[in-house]
């Protein structure tokens, strides 16, 4: 399926994990910043890595994509992005926030 904007991509997948999954609605809008690679392994690595997309645990519903995804015109970058909403969703929602950090960080892989 072809989206015309970012916007629209969201709601479509948003609606999609809604629908398909327990999750809820996010709560507040969702932002999308592209940054270049090295960039994100910085911030989410503290050191090279081969990152490719990062939603920060405590943040203000951002998510980070390195600008040569294309989720638009790709059906896998448009998997990138909906896995990265999930994880907004799940930080706004506390999941597993009751087990330690390594243990948080696997069950939101899940």
């Amino acid at each position: 399926m072809k989206f015309e904007t970012l916007n629209e991509l969201i709601l479509a997948l948003i609606l999609w994990i809604t629908t398909n999954t327990s999750y809820p609605k996010p709560q507040n809008d969702i932002i999308v910043q592209f940054i270049e690679q090295k960039e994100l392994s910085e911030i989410a690595c503290k050191r090279p890595c081969e990152i490719m997309a990062y939603t920060p645990q405590k943040g203000e519903n951002k998510i980070f994509l390195i600008n040569s995804l294309s989720p638009l015109t790709n059906v896998c970058h448009q998997g990138i992005l909906m896995h990265e909403i999930i994880h907004v969703i799940q930080n706004e929602n506390n999941f597993a926030s009751e087990y330690e950090e390594s243990t948080m960080k696997h069950l939101r892989e899940m």
